[in-house]
């Protein structure tokens, strides 16, 4: 897990494969543990952007979790890492159930300013937003929001989670005031919390740059997208899902700018954005 954080996730799967590979060859009969080694080998292949092979892992996971009566949490965390892989899979009915099972569980056990409820209430909202239910993703952010507001402390990271999220929804929702102020909120947490190359605080420059975008601050966003997404095709890679999705919000600043031809050479192959 230390590993896969400092961003070595090829080491750190290799070191999951080798747990798995001594649970099973010495016959180790222990669903608590079986279940945090799935969990963190399909959570790693998920942050990697290899959903493909996350799906199968963490629904084995999650259906032992189910079987065995893993609690509530550990379950729950199952489910909502399930559904992102899920998503991104294109399976979207599928993963809004499992995240709706998941926020559900969370909220009735713990409360809506627990952590884990708040996490998964932020990956729910993202996720509406994502296939357009920009009515449920408002509402749901809202309340994670409210949540962490409660619950957590201001530098901490899924407090920067929840308002990068924040930030994108009420931006693109035009409520561009609050969206940009949990934007910096979080950007300003992950540079206290994470190494200066870390690829999440180049995520949340990209928010960022969605703001900046949305309220027409363009020479503004130029600067902040060009960044984050130079970092991000060093740190993560041409193809990686937050470098593609930066390249589009950097297409999109140049369509509303009135630059087309930039918006164009956002649009061609990576290699040759040189």
């Amino acid at each position: 897990m230390v590993q896969g954080n400092l961003t070595d996730e090829k080491l750190g799967l290799e070191y999951y494969r080798r747990a798995l590979e001594i649970y099973r060859e010495n016959n180790v009969r222990s669903d608590a543990l079986l279940l945090t080694i799935l969990g963190n080998t399909g959570t790693e292949h998920l942050q990697k952007g290899d959903y493909a092979a996350a799906e199968p892992i963490l629904g084995n996971a999650a259906k032992l979790a189910r079987e065995t009566n893993a609690g509530v949490g550990h379950t729950a965390l199952l489910l909502s890492n399930h559904a992102g892989a899920l998503k991104n899979l294109g399976r979207k009915d599928e993963a809004t159930a499992s995240y709706v099972e998941a926020t559900t569980l969370l909220s009735d056990a713990f409360g809506e300013a627990h952590p884990e409820t708040i996490t998964t209430l932020t990956s729910l909202a993202n996720h509406y937003q994502q296939i357009g239910d920009s009515a449920r993703a408002d509402e749901t952010i809202r309340r994670a929001i409210a949540g962490a507001g409660e619950g957590l402390p201001e530098v901490h990271f899924i407090t920067s989670y929840v308002h990068n999220v924040g930030g994108m929804i009420l931006c693109e929702g035009g409520d561009t005031e609050l969206g940009t102020e949990l934007a910096q909120r979080s950007l300003a947490a992950r540079r206290e919390l994470l190494p200066a190359d870390h690829w999440a605080i180049s995520s949340g420059e990209g928010i960022l740059g969605v703001c900046h975008t949305a309220a027409g601050d363009y020479e503004l966003a130029e600067s902040v997208l060009l960044k984050a997404y130079a970092d991000l095709r060093r740190t993560r890679g041409d193809e990686n899902e937050l470098t593609l999705v930066n390249r589009q919000r950097l297409q999109d600043l140049y369509s509303v700018w009135g630059r087309p031809d930039d918006a164009v050479r956002y649009s061609s192959p990576a290699e040759t954005l040189q």
